[in-house]
């Protein structure tokens, strides 16, 4: 029988809400298997998202991905994977790729979080959270549905219009200072690093059937505007 894998991207900043993201999504699943009557199993894998990662100061990054691995982990997820700290400006190497590995080693072997069944049950407060995003999943999807469907959402460029909309959202939060990003907004600095990647986007326009969807980061914005300000007051 085939298994379904989801990869979710969880966010640090959002420990609670992450863990309740994955709840949610259990519950979606098993009122769909009922409304559509199939019965395939999934498997729930998670890792960092790269969205609140900085290229200045990161080490911070470290912090981060540990407290995503941990709500990967309380949310009961299948599968884990890390991202190495510096992964924005340097390619694969030694040092952080084992810094990487060994952050699951110890929560799984120092942390004693690899023999738990299910460390959140009973708590209401991600119940009530995961039944909200439940919900809200829901009226998302039979909208899609009532659409046309994903495929056309995607053509349509109705759900990449909505992806920017929600990160703009989020990222005006950041801008005027009513949120804090370690390494952006708050306590940074210029380093001198060493780039073995180029670690802001690079658009090359062509025609496409469909229009991608863009990863970005928070702290782009602070980090090319420092770049930017230095530069222009050499």
């Amino acid at each position: 029988m085939h298994t379904f894998e989801f990869v979710f991207n969880m966010r640090s900043s959002d420990f609670f809400m992450e863990i309740s993201k994955l709840k949610a999504f259990e519950v979606l699943w098993n009122n769909l298997k009922k409304l559509y009557q199939f019965n395939i199993p999934f498997e729930l894998s998670t890792q960092p998202s790269k969205i609140d990662q900085t290229l200045f100061q990161n080490n911070h990054n470290l912090i981060r991905n540990t407290s995503s691995l941990m709500a990967g982990i309380l949310g009961k997820c299948h599968n884990l994977y890390n991202l190495p700290f510096d992964h924005i400006h340097k390619k694969s190497h030694p040092y952080s790729d084992r810094l990487s590995i060994n952050q699951m080693l110890i929560l799984k072997h120092e942390c004693g979080l690899s023999g738990t069944k299910d460390p959140v049950l009973g708590s209401f407060s991600i119940a009530h959270i995961a039944f909200e995003i439940a919900e809200k999943a829901l009226s998302i999807f039979k909208s899609t549905e009532a659409n046309g469907g994903f495929i056309a959402g995607l053509k349509n460029n109705s759900i990449q219009k909505a992806i920017h909309l929600q990160f703009e959202k989020q990222m005006e939060l950041y801008r005027s200072g009513k949120r804090s990003l370690l390494g952006a907004n708050l306590l940074f600095e210029r380093e001198e690093l060493t780039y073995e990647k180029y670690p802001f986007l690079r658009i090359d326009k062509r025609k496409t059937l469909i229009a991608p969807i863009i990863p970005n980061r928070y702290a782009t914005y602070f980090e090319q505007k420092a770049s930017k300000d230095l530069d222009e007051n050499q």
